[in-house]
């Protein structure tokens, strides 16, 4: 999985550090302004796509028609506080994608370049980029993303020859449009259709089979580590260190309660580990061994069982919460309450018979992150008028109704 993390979030720790961004007094409402338009199309990226010079300039007038939307925004006019970027580039191919699919990847980012202020809190006429929305056209994977799981969510992918699949996140909706806020994702595809489509049991069967042995054997790799360590305090080496330990706390002051003190303890580690190694069905604690070993049966059973219409009908998962082990969740039918499918993106939303450089699909990165960390006061919504209260404030504003229009028919 290829995973979008802008450097503009180090380079602003870089320069809030160094003390130029922490003088400042009132929020700077100095006019702005838009920087020139960066286009970048790498001579290797243009090979690998082997675009042609008309596909070059038909990608840069798509990222120019999706710039002009967010200028159109009132709060770009006029722009007050901050600097704008637009920096549009050509992708590379996304291996996960198969050739047959001619569509290619490009992006826009859409960043605030916020007023570096001196210590009278004035900007300086410098500015650094601070938060923003990324745009990915033609690029489904990147739907998925790296943002902070929920307690009832634990977002798990695979990888085979068809491409990568992983499990449907929740979702709402923002502004009419599905908003994956686990993966900071806003999903916009041709009149609505969904851009995931499940995942058929047969293909995902043999990751969960091959998952819940890999669990089983590291749990019975614990198990003998145990044992090692209960044969490593019990050992006649381990004795005999420990008898040279009483032989010198005797000759000790408080020799006597010195010698209790050394036995209490070497009783309390041969404890421990005759209780590690020592498992029991029905305490729940040694559930770490038994659950995993009967979860690695459980699989294998259901993989015996299975049809061939239950071969082919969704693969839907329960148990996928925050930190469940590899034994907590479980292949069952599609249907049953609680689980959730397993995806991939629907790749025949893509048509050939459309020009490469078309708008296929959309998904907009950015929003979600700035929405939690203006949520837990991580974000600048204090000192800056741009950053993450201006990038809610042009989500909201942005005609995304407009943006879906730019989807190639």
């Amino acid at each position: 999985m290829r995973s979008a993390v802008s450097g503009t979030v180090t380079l602003l720790c870089l320069l809030l550090t160094s003390g130029n961004a922490q003088t400042q007094t009132a929020r700077p409402m100095d006019p702005g302004k838009t920087w020139p338009w960066v286009y970048n199309h790498i001579p290797m990226t243009v090979a690998a796509h082997h675009a042609t010079p008309a596909e070059l300039k038909a990608v840069e007038s798509n990222l120019i028609k999706i710039a002009d939307l967010f200028k159109a925004t009132p709060m770009m006019n006029p722009i007050l506080g901050f600097d704008m970027r637009y920096t549009g580039t050509l992708l590379d191919p996304n291996p996960d994608i198969p050739k047959s699919v001619a569509a290619m990847p490009y992006n826009l980012e859409v960043a605030f370049l916020d007023f570096l202020l001196d210590q009278s809190g004035r900007p300086t006429g410098k500015t650094f980029p601070n938060h923003g929305l990324e745009v990915y056209i033609n690029d489904p994977y990147r739907l998925m993303g790296s943002t902070g799981n929920t307690l009832d969510f634990q977002q798990r992918w695979w990888t085979d020859k068809e491409g990568q699949f992983w499990i449907d996140p929740p979702s709402d909706l923002f502004k009419g449009l599905r908003f994956y806020r686990i993966h900071d994702a806003i999903a916009i595809t041709r009149d609505g259709a969904p851009l995931l489509r499940p995942v058929p049991v047969s293909r995902f069967l043999p990751f969960y089979v091959t998952a819940k042995k890999k669990a089983a054997d590291s749990a019975e790799d614990r198990l003998a580590s145990a044992k090692r360590a209960y044969d490593g305090v019990t050992s006649p080496e381990a004795e005999a260190r420990h008898q040279k330990e009483l032989d010198a706390a005797r000759t000790s002051k408080n020799g006597d309660a010195e010698v209790r003190r050394l036995e209490k303890i070497r009783q309390r580690k041969i404890d421990d580990a005759r209780a590690e190694m020592t498992l029991n069905p029905s305490n729940p604690k040694h559930q770490w061994y038994f659950a995993a070993k009967q979860a690695a049966v459980d699989a294998e059973a259901l993989a015996a069982s299975l049809t061939g219409d239950s071969r082919k009908a969704p693969a839907c998962i329960t148990g996928n919460t925050l930190h469940a082990q590899e034994s907590e969740y479980r292949l069952v039918p599609d249907g049953t309450a609680g689980c959730r499918r397993i995806v991939e993106p629907d790749l025949s939303l893509f048509s050939n018979t459309r020009p490469r450089t078309a708008i296929q699909m959309i998904v907009v990165k950015g929003l979600e992150s700035c929405e939690r960390m203006l949520k837990d006061g991580s974000a600048d919504d204090k000192a800056f008028p741009g950053g993450c209260p201006g990038t809610v404030k042009l989500a909201d504003q942005l005609d995304w109704e407009k943006l879906s229009g730019l989807i190639s028919r």
